[in-house]
């Protein structure tokens, strides 16, 4: 090992591990590496390593099954993007390009105050066709992303994207300016869409449901309710 001058990061089985970090310094060997096995080498200590690389782990695989919305306040000009992950049985449902349902998050607000105690924040999910008894459930997580939106570049955090593939597409996303200048809008939507109320659903029907998700246009299909 001692002519792996130029290594910065290594993987390798537990033995090679434990041998490294414990003769590394007395032999003089990898002198510029930094990450072993996904862990800083700096850390030494097996539990603790071990813990790292726990916490690594989680962090590397989270984004398969983070989601995100987006929610505006008055006293902002932009919307805010709130981060979520599903419970044990929102995150085991599966990505297909051919889903058998679909899931998307929801806010329950009666006052329109996000603050407020009886707000409450959760996912809705329904089938969009037949599902046979121990037949597996599939969604689309890119619902509404088609290629002009970069829904292969989207996938990384699936499936294994060629490098050279996304830093390409992601060099094109960069690249792209805005049509609109975002103040001008803002002001717009605020001109022609004044204060909502609170929500009574028991005495006035339909209720107004504001949103831009296909999947919530597309399904809020009873005009008497909504």
């Amino acid at each position: 090992m001692s002519s792996f001058k130029s290594v910065k990061k290594l993987t390798c089985d537990d033995e090679v591990e434990g041998y490294i970090l414990e003769h590394r310094d007395s032999k003089h060997f990898l002198p510029n590496l930094k990450d072993l096995n996904g862990v800083p080498v700096k850390i030494t200590d097996l539990a603790q390593r071990e813990k790292e690389r726990n916490i690594r782990l989680v962090m590397n695989k989270m984004w398969a099954y983070a989601g995100t919305y987006r929610i505006v306040t008055e006293d902002q000009m932009d919307e805010e993007n709130v981060w979520y992950i599903n419970d044990e049985v929102g995150s085991a449902i599966r990505h297909s390009d051919s889903p058998n349902f679909a899931i998307h998050p929801f806010i329950y607000a009666p006052s329109n105050k996000l603050e407020d105690p009886h707000t409450i924040t959760y996912s809705i999910a329904w089938p969009i066709s037949d599902i046979s008894e121990g037949e597996t459930i599939f969604k689309d997580y890119l619902k509404g992303f088609d290629e002009t939106k970069f829904r292969s570049s989207r996938f990384t955090v699936w499936f294994n994207t060629p490098e050279e593939y996304f830093k390409e597409q992601l060099d094109i996303y960069r690249s792209i300016k805005p049509t609109e200048d975002a103040m001008q809008v803002h002001h717009a939507y605020q001109e022609k869409y004044g204060p909502v109320g609170s929500i009574d659903a028991h005495g006035h029907l339909p209720i107004k449901v504001y949103s831009d998700y296909i999947q919530v246009l597309n399904n809020l299909t009873d005009k008497t309710r909504y």
